[in-house]
């Protein structure tokens, strides 16, 4: 009798446990559902694996409804009793993607379940910008400030030379801040590395350099007060630089003007629009990439006169800024007593010159000298060249001009040369060609 009691018991026991073992699976089905991947979750395949499993026991699943933003997919879905699979055969796109389920949860009974959730792909990489620095981070002084962006709520870590640095983090904004004390006076390198919840990492290496040193002007041409005598000069600036050049800036008489720069050599190079004759203002200003300065003023004279002879032609042309402005006629030296032909320079004037003998086999007859007048050989006015011995003057023997008829000189009728003599100084260039 106690054994037959005991049996009813145990088989009571058994069914009430397995009612309410049944009961639970039943009303908590939900719970007892795994879905993958979770809700809000964010990962980096455009082609995710979408399942959806029961983890309670005696329980199976049936699949009566499947969409992904809105689209019905249930063709391309795998099933079995546990649950179902699906694999996207499409690329889904960038950002947020909603997934409504409808299922029918076995367990003795039949129990409707409806189940929405969503799932973030994110693929990109999770750069980093600076807000306060562009390209190259530089700095005067041994502490930066750098202030960035970057996705939000991202894990990142800073090396300052291989040295781990201490972060606060990125926040909910994507905003950071990251002080940097005591650089070493040189190019340092920064890595920083950011991974996201996707997982997706990107690294980057960035040269952070500490430069309390100025760049140099070495030296500048034209030289300062200098007078140039090309009628185009190129204007030249050699530099000195520990490390990078951020920005030249030229002005020539006020107007910026551009430039071209060689790193290599550092050397600036300037030609500057058609100047006239006269004094030139120029000033450079140059910045190294981290902010220095070294800038000069200095000015120049420009007196682009010069006068070239042709022999061969028996004329003195006169050119300014590089166009001819006045071509004289001349007379030349004698095959005996030929002009040099070269390049030279005048290097003095005179006017009412006073002739000198100058000892010569042809002047063995003439006097010591003769003083300015009608029958003075040198004319109203004379111009000594860099060339032993050679003049241009005017000469009282206007029947020469257009022959070789001189001792070496070039001869100009008085009119001409009173004309020549105002417009050119010493120092004028003078080329003799055939």
């Amino acid at each position: 009798m106690e054994r037959k009691k005991l049996i009813i018991y145990l088989l009571g026991g058994i069914t009430v446990l397995s009612v309410l073992v049944w009961a639970l699976l039943y009303g908590l089905g939900r719970s007892f559902i795994h879905i993958s991947p979770s809700d809000g979750k964010v990962i980096s395949n455009f082609n995710p694996t979408i399942s959806v499993k029961t983890l309670a026991p005696f329980t199976s699943l049936e699949l009566v409804r499947f969409e992904i933003d809105d689209q019905d997919v249930i063709p391309s879905v795998g099933t079995d009793p546990n649950g179902f699979i699906y694999s996207s055969s499409q690329r889904l796109f960038e950002g947020e993607h909603v997934a409504e389920v409808d299922l029918l949860c076995r367990c003795l009974f039949s129990k409707k379940i409806k189940l929405k959730w969503s799932f973030v792909i994110d693929t990109i990489a999770p750069e980093v910008t600076f807000n306060n620095f562009n390209g190259v981070v530089a700095t005067p002084v041994s502490r930066v400030n750098l202030k960035g962006k970057s996705e939000p709520d991202i894990q990142m870590a800073v090396f300052l030379n291989g040295e781990k640095l201490p972060f606060g983090g990125v926040d909910a904004n994507g905003n950071f801040v990251l002080d940097i004390w005591r650089l070493p006076e040189k190019e340092n390198e920064l890595v920083l590395e950011t991974v996201d919840k996707a997982g997706n990492a990107w690294s980057k290496k960035i040269p952070v350099i500490f430069d309390a040193s100025p760049p140099k002007i070495l030296s500048v041409f034209p030289d300062e007060n200098s007078v140039v005598r090309e009628h185009a000069p190129i204007i030249q600036v050699n530099l000195e630089e520990n490390y990078k050049i951020s920005s030249i800036n030229v002005w020539v008489d006020g107007g910026k003007t551009d430039y071209e720069f060689d790193p290599k050599i550092m050397m600036l190079k300037c030609k500057p629009p058609p100047l006239a004759n006269g004094e030139h203002e120029v000033m450079v200003e140059i910045v190294d990439v981290a902010g220095n300065k070294d800038g000069r003023k200095w000015s120049f004279e420009l007196n682009s006169t010069r006068l070239i002879l042709d022999i061969s032609e028996r004329q003195l042309y006169l050119y300014k800024g590089g166009l001819v402005v006045k071509i004289y006629g001349v007379a030349v030296g004698s095959p005996r007593h030929p002009t040099p032909l070269g390049n030279y320079k005048i290097t003095a004037k005179r006017m009412k010159p006073t002739w000198y003998n100058p000892n010569k086999s042809w002047s063995e007859d003439m006097p010591p000298f003769i003083p300015p007048g009608p029958g003075n050989p040198l004319g109203p006015r004379a111009l000594n060249i860099s060339a032993s011995g050679i003049r241009i003057h005017g000469t009282p023997q206007v029947w020469s001009i257009g022959r070789a008829a001189s001792h070496g000189c070039i001869r100009m009728r008085p009119s001409d040369v009173i004309d020549l003599y105002p417009r050119v100084s010493v120092g004028v260039p003078v080329v003799i060609v055939k």
